[in-house]
């Protein structure tokens, strides 16, 4: 049963400022594009919330999305993005759901594996779909508020945890009832009814499965690069010679 009084388009404006400003400043101005599909189009694309480094924008980039969750035809044109699905968490008073050895109050976000009759997948498997894009994160967006009282506070982004698709059983697609479940606000995530440990996204993780190059293979890769934008010719004096997507992090 239901007992957070905060709707989910609620939770969403809550956050939506912090997160822009956020993954702005991670990904870069410069490109970046911000998608926010309309409940007749999300259930196409599984998520709330999608901030994209692309070229592409709009209901162009959308179409991108959609033809590679459904049809596996990889966009030209996406760079890098992150994708939130908020789910409402609801604080738990009864034992019944409970992974063996967990107290009450626990805390839960119902999953969505339920077949949708247009897209003939559930939204979850429509996540688990996306999550295959490379250069791509999605993470089911857990707000730990449960009065309408939060609301009226600025946004935190340490209370909104960000649960790792990737690392749901894949098992689960479209079919059963299954949940996030968290002992405590802050505690490790688990995937029930059987708990399977979850996964937080954290941007620092993401960064850290790039490839690392030294100075010889990053000269070599910028000149493939240069190479497969202009050919054989030379770029012009007024053109820009590497794309503005390209971010080289030296550590």
């Amino acid at each position: 049963m239901a007992t957070n009084p905060i709707g989910e388009t609620l939770l969403e404006m809550h956050y939506f400022g912090v997160l822009r400003a956020h993954f702005a400043a991670v990904l870069g101005f410069p490109n970046l594009r911000i998608l926010k599909p309309t409940p007749q189009r999300e259930k196409w694309l599984g998520f709330d919330q999608g901030f994209v480094k692309s070229s592409e924008t709009g209901l162009a980039l959308e179409k991108s999305l959609r033809n590679f969750i459904h049809s596996s035809v990889r966009p030209l044109h996406v760079f890098r993005a992150i994708f939130l699905q908020f789910k409402v968490v609801d604080r738990r008073r009864s034992r019944r759901g409970a992974p063996d050895d967990w107290t009450v109050p626990w805390y839960a976000a119902h999953i969505s594996t339920d077949k949708d009759k247009d897209t003939k997948i559930s939204q979850h498997e429509t996540l688990m779909r996306l999550a295959e894009l490379p250069d791509t994160e999605v993470a089911y967006a857990c707000p730990m508020l449960f009065s309408l009282d939060d609301i009226i506070r600025p946004a935190d982004l340490s209370t909104l945890r960000q649960i790792d698709v990737k690392s749901a059983p894949h098992g689960w697609l479209t079919d059963g009832s299954h949940k996030l479940a968290f002992q405590t606000p802050t505690s490790g995530a688990f995937w029930c009814s059987d708990p399977i440990p979850a996964k937080d996204f954290v941007l620092e993780d993401a960064l850290r499965r790039l490839p690392e190059l030294n100075e010889r293979q990053l000269l070599d890769y910028l000149q493939k690069i240069s190479t497969t934008i202009w050919g054989r010719n030379e770029p012009s004096s007024r053109s820009q010679a590497l794309p503005s997507s390209l971010f080289i992090i030296a550590q």
